[in-house]
């Protein structure tokens, strides 16, 4: 294969890269590349700091250390021997780092620390023999997987610092070129550059941008320039590389041919939504500006577009009643939370309405367990649970006949609970009912004495009720008193009884005769 690459170290050695193309890092120490055939030439890895994650692994390794997520920097050895410490922090699993060191990409490590479960933020540390003026290729992996911050510290001189870049040959190309029309500029490639330096004046882009534009190796030795608003322009370019600095600078003086006819198209207006928008020649913008195409050196098309930005707004909370909704934009929103909301302006572009909803629910609950007056209870207690908002009791004519959480009534009838709560334009309410009896009935009695006999000395006392929740209380002669239904008595006299629903307390009574006959 090819050398693609020599570079002398200080000692004097000669150094053939034949595996892959190297090149000197854009940076000093790396960065570090996802896949080993694609790592840079560092001239300092030592106070590396780097982290583990974003980066994937291409194959397994059986010899000591699987790839997970390791990343790779290249290196030329300046010394004999060299020592490499990874010191993890940070670590998201807590299992820490692995380190290897090869001479060949993805080969068998020649020096290999693998780590270990729960070594969090211990230090793994290699030390090989190395031969001066040899590529390496340093690996560094979170283990099994682990995502760590790391700083990388390497013993002195083991990494070499010296790749000396070429001096620039000179800059070829068109000299000419028309207005608004790119062209091409270029130098040989320079050995061992790792990025170009291409300087221009004001009114000329390189590769689109104006002014000094650095471009990372290899290739952008060749460019695209446009002279925009000046005639001539002098356009240098260097090269150089992380460890060396240019050695000279080439310039080329270009012209640009006199402005031709401009065919101007009418304005548009292009909403932030529809971006990139297409211009009339092909390519795409997503600015205002102005735009112009040459097709000849004496024919200019200018487009003029203007971005309309998006309208956002933010409401204030939008309060509703439970059941309610606010419509934003013909769409209708029940449930609480923040949303955004696309509309279509009067431009017809997007505009975002952003506002949050606050569902007011009231609450009305009348939690008495009685269900009526009693002779007893001739008034009642109307008890409310907790709610939020103000209460008013009312009865059958709508009639307010109180506020609060209690209500005490001594009417039958139905009776109202009507809770208003209210937060900025909403007013919600709620309502509860409860019925409240009359329960006052006595309870209806029969009742019957008798007749006192030689043969029969003694008589038994009748009552009968038409409810069986009841209690009976008997009063008589000579201080007689039972609490039977139907007590024996042997005195004559008049007996009476009281009979008590015990549901009401509502009581009534009749008297009986007992005689001697």
């Amino acid at each position: 294969m090819k050398i693609l690459l020599t570079l002398s170290i200080a000692i004097g050695l000669s150094v053939s890269l034949s595996a892959q193309t190297l090149y000197p890092c854009p940076i000093p120490n790396g960065p570090g590349a996802d896949h080993c055939q694609f790592a840079c030439l560092a001239c300092n890895l030592d106070g590396l700091t780097g982290n583990t994650s974003n980066f994937t692994g291409v194959q397994a390794q059986p010899y000591c250390v699987s790839y997970e997520n390791d990343q790779w920097f290249a290196f030329i050895a300046g010394a004999t021997s060299g020592t490499f410490t990874a010191t993890p922090s940070n670590c998201t699993l807590g299992n820490g780092l692995q380190i290897a060191l090869t001479s060949i990409c993805y080969g068998v490590p020649i020096a290999c620390n693998p780590g270990a479960y729960n070594y969090g933020d211990i230090p793994v540390s290699i030390t090989a023999s190395l031969t001066p003026g040899q590529v390496y290729y340093l690996m560094i992996d979170g283990f099994v997987g682990d995502h760590c911050d790391f700083v990388l510290s390497v013993s002195p001189g083991a990494v070499s610092s010296t790749y000396p870049v070429d001096p620039v040959g000179p800059v070829s190309g068109q000299d000419t070129f028309c207005f608004g029309l790119p062209g091409t500029i270029s130098v040989d490639p320079v050995n061992n550059a790792g990025f170009y330096i291409w300087t221009a004046p004001p009114g000329v882009l390189i590769n689109g941008y104006p002014g000094t534009v650095k471009l990372p190796a290899p290739g952008n030795n060749a460019v695209e320039i446009q002279l925009t608003t000046v005639d001539s322009a002098q356009v240098c370019v260097e090269a150089g590389n992380s460890c060396s600095l240019p050695l000279n600078s080439q310039c080329k003086t270009v012209y640009r041919e006199p402005l031709g006819t401009i065919y101007t198209l009418p304005d548009v207006f292009v909403c932030s939504n529809d971006l990139p928008y297409e211009l009339p020649w092909g390519g795409s913008v997503s600015a205002s500006g102005i735009y112009d195409k040459a097709f000849t050196c004496d024919s200019i098309v200018r487009q003029k577009v203007i971005v309309r930005a998006p309208i956002i707004r933010f409401l204030p909370p939008q309060t509703i009643c439970a059941g309610d909704s606010v419509v934003v934009c013909g769409q209708a929103y029940k449930e609480g939370g923040s949303y955004t909301h696309t509309c279509t302006s009067y431009l017809g572009c997007d505009s975002l309405i952003n506002f949050s909803v606050l569902v007011l629910e009231a609450q009305a609950k009348i939690v008495t367990a009685a269900q009526g007056l009693t002779c007893a209870e001739p008034e009642l207690i109307l008890t409310s649970a907790p709610a939020i908002g103000t209460k008013r009791w009312l009865n059958m004519q709508g009639e307010i006949v109180g506020t609060g959480d209690n209500l005490t009534v001594s009417t039958p009838g139905f009776y109202f609970l009507q809770v208003n709560a209210m937060v900025g334009p909403a007013n919600c309410s709620a309502t509860d009912t409860i019925l409240i009896k009359q329960l006052t009935e006595p309870p209806p009695i029969s009742a019957a004495g008798g007749t006192l006999t030689p043969q029969s000395p003694w008589v038994i006392l009748q009552v009968h009720s038409l409810f069986s929740n009841v209690s009976y209380a008997w009063t008589g002669p000579a201080g007689f008193t039972s609490g039977q239904q139907n007590p024996a008595v042997s005195v004559p006299g008049m007996y009476t009884v009281t009979v008590t629903d015990l549901e009401t307390g509502c009581t009534s009574s009749a008297t009986v005769d007992v005689i001697q006959g």
